[in-house]
C-alpha cells in the first residue's frame, strides 16, 4: 500500500511541477449554442537555433558588395596563407600573405558568367544550408589552418569556418572555388 501511495504521490508531484504550456484561447460562437472556448497550441520561439537551415540577409561583418571569398589562415608550419575576394562589380582581389605561390596584392576582372558559375555551384551543394562552423561545436585544432568561405546569393549571404572534418561537399567546393580563382589573369598591384 505504501508503494502505491509513493508512486501516486510521485506522479502527482511530476504533473503538478511540470512547466505549463503556452496556449491561446479563442471563442467560437454559433447561433444556437453558447460560446465555446477552444485551446489552440502556441509555439514560442525564444531564439533562432544555432543549426538554422538558411542564412537570412548579409552578415554585418561582410562588405555588402562582396559576392564570394575564400581565405586560408596560417598554421604553425608552412601552410600557404592567402585570400580571394570577388565583388559585385566583377573585381577580384587576391592577397598572398605567407608561403603562397603568389605573394603580395593582385587584382583581376571577371564577367557575370564567372559570378553565376560560383553561385550555381554553391546552390548545387546547398551552401546556405550547411553549418557555420566545422567541426560543429567549440572544438578547434590550433595547428591546422582554417578555410573561411563566404557566398552571397541574392539577398542571402553565409560565411563558413572550416578548421577540419567538413562534409565532403564543402571540402570539394573549397578546392573548386580556389581552382576557379586561379584561372584568372592576375595583375600585380603597384604600391
Amino acid at each position: 500500500m505504501k508503494s502505491i501511495f509513493l508512486i501516486g504521490s510521485t506522479v502527482l508531484f511530476v504533473v503538478a511541477c511540470s512547466p505549463k504550456k503556452n496556449v491561446k484561447t479563442s471563442t467560437i460562437s454559433t447561433s444556437k449554442a453558447a460560446p465555446t472556448t477552444v485551446q489552440e497550441p502556441v509555439i514560442v520561439v525564444k531564439e533562432t537555433p544555432k543549426t538554422a537551415t538558411k542564412a537570412v540577409g548579409i552578415p554585418k561583418d561582410v562588405d555588402a558588395n562582396l559576392l564570394a571569398s575564400l581565405h586560408r589562415s596560417p598554421c604553425f608550419g608552412r601552410c600557404p596563407s592567402f585570400a580571394y575576394e570577388l565583388y559585385a562589380d566583377g573585381k577580384v582581389v587576391y592577397h598572398g600573405y605567407a608561403y603562397a605561390a603568389r605573394m603580395g596584392n593582385f587584382t583581376a576582372k571577371v564577367e557575370n558568367t564567372f559570378m553565376k558559375r560560383i553561385a550555381d555551384k554553391a546552390l548545387s551543394i546547398k551552401y546556405l544550408f550547411l553549418s557555420d562552423r566545422y567541426p560543429t561545436g567549440d572544438v578547434m585544432v590550433a595547428d591546422l589552418p582554417t578555410t573561411t568561405t563566404y557566398i552571397r546569393i541574392g539577398n542571402d549571404g553565409k560565411k563558413i569556418f572550416n578548421n577540419y572534418d567538413p562534409p565532403r561537399e564543402l571540402a570539394e567546393f573549397e578546392q573548386w572555388l580556389e581552382a576557379q580563382f586561379e584561372t584568372l589573369n592576375w595583375q600585380a598591384v603597384k604600391e
